[in-house]
């Protein structure tokens, strides 16, 4: 029996159909495997941090020391130092897993131009590796001196794009500075960078009535 054009387009519709339905089902699939795993590594690193955090020993050799040059002997004192130590050793132990927010350059990069934290590292005369911290910015060989937020000099040996009439910025690291204007090429190798802190906001202790109006107000008014 021969089909008939519109048999034939509904078929072919209703095929469609189900391979779409089969493709989203496999990328759901894909997606579930995908969290599924990461689920399974973060359970594995908080099992770890646990197993750390029970392991911790006590009586330790660092323990109240201070206490002891200080001749500490209230006991709630005693206690409360105690339990500082105690925070501050599991704090260690969580930032030693978690890289505290630290990304590797391996990784990837920041975008072009954004202000972050990095650190690098140099070799000392005696062959150690040191470490050190500073704010800088990243550029990635593809932005012109056109697009970009900063003044650039002695350029004459970049490459030039002649379709806008200015160089390319080269790849690197440049050293961000706050309180001046000439910024200098990071010559040291980064290895890692991370997202910068926000700036520390004081807390307003006393509120007058004037104070909690402007607040009030503030919250309450409409747009």
């Amino acid at each position: 029996m021969q089909m008939t054009e519109g048999e034939i387009r509904r078929v072919s519709e209703n095929l469609e159909k189900k391979e779409d339905r089969y493709r989203e089902g496999d990328q759901v699939q894909r997606q579930l495997c995908y969290r599924q795993g990461m689920g399974g590594h973060r359970m594995k690193i908080l099992e770890e941090i646990l197993q750390e955090i029970d392991g911790m020993g006590y009586p330790s050799r660092e323990i109240g020391r201070d206490l002891e040059g200080g001749r500490v002997t209230d006991r709630y004192t005693a206690a409360a130092y105690g339990f500082q130590e105690a925070k501050d050793r599991i704090v260690e132990i969580i930032r030693s897993h978690s890289n505290d927010g630290w990304i590797p350059c391996s990784g990837r990069m920041p975008e072009n131009e954004k202000e972050v934290e990095i650190t690098y590292t140099w070799k000392h005369p005696d062959g150690r590796d040191l470490y050190g911290t500073a704010r800088a910015f990243y550029t990635d060989g593809t932005m012109t001196t056109e697009d970009s937020g900063y003044n650039w000099e002695d350029t004459g040996s970049w490459k030039y794009c002649g379709e806008i009439d200015a160089p390319y910025i080269q790849e690197g690291w440049w050293e961000c500075v706050a309180f001046g204007e000439n910024f200098s090429a990071v010559d040291q190798k980064v290895i890692a960078w991370r997202h910068c802190a926000e700036p520390y906001h004081p807390v307003q202790k006393f509120l007058g009535e004037d104070y909690k109006q402007q607040i009030m107000e503030k919250f309450l008014k409409v747009e």
